[in-house]
């Protein structure tokens, strides 16, 4: 799509989505816009200057019974090249045609709740609600798209379950399952069978146990993609013991596209993780995170990795202040870096945001370099509006410099029918 038909389709789906504050009323109609313009040098040391706009609205009735959602993206190069591109990432509505009974809901979406997996989908479903809202049954059909390529063809056919489950108990017991089926409209590409099952629950004993599993299989491979079990634990209201042990293996869905854990791993990936936290104060949150992994690196070689993490949280009043360093180390290389990031509060109507992320690696190829970035953003609030224009300077060993101007406006208005 040309830039000026993106600016022209801008126009118009504002223009469809006011409408609803006379024509409805009773709701809340949220606007963002976010434009990001950068100045910047490529990988060929070539001059770049792309645009990007990113619009998002949605409306939501007081009583919760409808849900309109829109949210696409452009981009344009005036300078670099003649390259453009336009994605609707979301078109949707959710109605219940019975109050806490029967839910209908269809467009283009991406919804975690009712597919296995993160995915772009054109899509009808409807879900029903049993025991005051504790049990959710439903289904979807619908044809899957592949936005993230530039790619509006249907790529499969997707048609799936889902249910969801807690009891009554004031520390209720929740579960959830999904199954679905997708046929590829990619020649010689075989149908596959996914299916996901969840649980978490807490123990009214000593330190409170939060124990949960979620996990992801692949009936068609006979293998289980992701398995994770957890638990938590508070010993005092203040202090919170994280524990994690996850397995991970998933395989290319098409010839160009990879998962993005197999930069890391050849095969299945796992990850044990430690993680504990506390609460100085109301205001004043610390935590340490430790992870182990076991990786494939070649057929039949396998490697180790390790990571830490460290972060602070401060908020006393007028101010957000977070600080985070890392540290990760595997066959690869090693990575060292951290990040502060300071919000600031000025008057009733302004606000500052500053952060800073410096991050040093040294990879086996003997490569050895730095990585900035730094941005600063002012705000200012009206009554329906909030006005954010701010910019970044990054750098690293792909981008000599690259400065970005963002520009960022949201709109709410609550509608109260006369």
């Amino acid at each position: 799509m040309q830039s000026r038909e993106a600016f022209i389709f801008t126009f118009l789906l504002i223009s469809c989505f006011l409408p609803w504050e006379v024509a409805l009323g009773q709701g809340l109609l949220t606007m963002e816009s976010e434009s990001l313009f950068s100045l910047r040098n490529n990988f060929d040391q070539e001059l770049e200057s792309p645009f990007y706009e990113f619009f998002g609205a949605n409306y939501k009735s007081n009583d919760q019974t409808l849900n309109l959602n829109s949210n696409f993206g452009f981009f344009v190069d005036p300078v670099g090249t003649s390259d453009n591109d336009f994605d609707l990432f979301q078109f949707n509505f959710q109605y219940d045609a019975i109050k806490d009974r029967i839910t209908v809901s269809g467009g283009r979406t991406s919804d975690p709740v009712r597919t296995v997996g993160w995915t772009t989908l054109d899509m009808v479903s409807l879900d029903m609600h049993f025991l005051e809202q504790r049990l959710t049954v439903g289904g979807f059909a619908g044809k899957e798209r592949l936005l993230d390529i530039g790619n509006f063809k249907n790529q499969a056919d997707l048609v799936g379950a889902h249910m969801n489950y807690r009891t009554q108990a004031i520390n209720p017991l929740h579960l959830s399952g999904k199954f679905q089926h997708k046929e590829f409209n990619i020649q010689d590409k075989r149908a596959e069978n996914l299916g996901s099952f969840g649980a978490n629950k807490t123990f009214e004993t000593s330190w409170s146990p939060e124990v949960l599993l979620a996990s992801r299989y692949n009936f068609s491979a006979r293998e289980a993609q992701k398995v994770e079990a957890g638990l938590d634990l508070y010993p005092t209201i203040k202090f919170i013991n994280r524990w994690r042990i996850m397995t991970y293996k998933t395989t290319a869905d098409y010839g160009i596209e990879d998962p993005i854990f197999s930069i890391i791993s050849r095969g299945r990936l796992n990850e044990v993780m430690g993680q504990v936290e506390n609460h100085w104060t109301p205001r004043f949150i610390s935590s340490l995170t430790l992870a182990y992994d076991d990786y494939l690196l070649q057929e039949t070689r396998r490697a180790e990795g390790y990571r830490g993490e460290f972060s602070l949280s401060y908020r006393p009043e007028l101010y957000k202040i977070n600080n985070k360093y890392y540290y990760f180390k595997s066959y690869g290389g090693y990575v060292l870096g951290g990040e502060i990031a300071l919000t600031r509060q000025i008057f009733d109507t302004n606000e500052v945001f500053v952060s800073e992320d410096i991050t040093y690696y040294d990879k086996i190829t003997s490569a050895k370099s730095m990585a900035y970035n730094t941005a600063l953003m002012f705000g200012h609030f009206w009554k329906n509006l909030k006005l954010q224009i701010g910019g970044e300077f990054n750098s690293n060993n792909s981008l000599t410099y690259d400065l970005r101007m963002l520009t960022k406006l949201t709109y709410f208005s609550q509608m109260e029918r006369n």
